[in-house]
């Protein structure tokens, strides 16, 4: 099993920056790179599906490494998160399922969202200038497939295009 830093890497190529977090230790070499994080719109509580790096302390967290995936789970009150992460070997994708499980009798309301700051450079030049590789990034929204797609604007035309997508999709429709 590659350490988690190295899973998103792709023909030296990182899609999205990782950022040290002092609680990281050698859960997270790398840093931190995508979060996804769960608030309840009622009490405005939020935690980060992964512990980090909100580090709410869960009544209960649980980390399982499979060959194929990296699964989280926690409890906060009366709301479960699940989320399972896959990186297929032979495809340039990264599968994020998140679910999440109501045990209280009443329906709720929660929001859920995923943060990352996207690079689609080498770590190294956007470490040297990383408001600089931020000029080069642009995106857009594309609502016939529900997708938010990123691209590198080419800085020289022996620039190879770089493209990443971030979507969301739901079993239900939400409001």
């Amino acid at each position: 099993l590659q350490p988690a830093a190295d899973c998103r890497r792709r023909r030296l190529c990182r899609l999205e920056r990782h950022r040290s977090h002092p609680l990281a230790g050698r859960l997270h070499p790398g840093g931190l790179g995508p979060v996804g994080y769960v608030q309840d719109m009622e009490s405005g509580k939020f935690w980060s599906i992964a512990y980090l790096p909100t580090a709410v302390q869960p009544s209960q967290r649980d980390v399982y490494f499979h060959p194929h995936q990296i699964s989280y789970s926690s409890r906060h009150g009366d709301i479960s998160t699940t989320m399972n992460v896959t990186v297929p070997p032979d495809d340039e994708v990264e599968l994020r399922q998140v679910e999440l499980t109501n045990h209280s009798e009443r329906p709720r309301r929660m929001r859920i969202v995923s943060y990352g700051e996207v690079i689609l450079t080498a770590q190294g030049a956007d470490r040297r200038h990383p408001a600089f590789n931020k000029l080069f990034i642009r995106s857009e929204w594309e609502p016939g497939h529900d997708i938010l797609l990123f691209h590198r604007r080419p800085r020289s035309k022996k620039d190879t295009r770089i493209f990443m997508g971030h979507a969301l999709v739901c079993r239900e429709r939400p409001e």
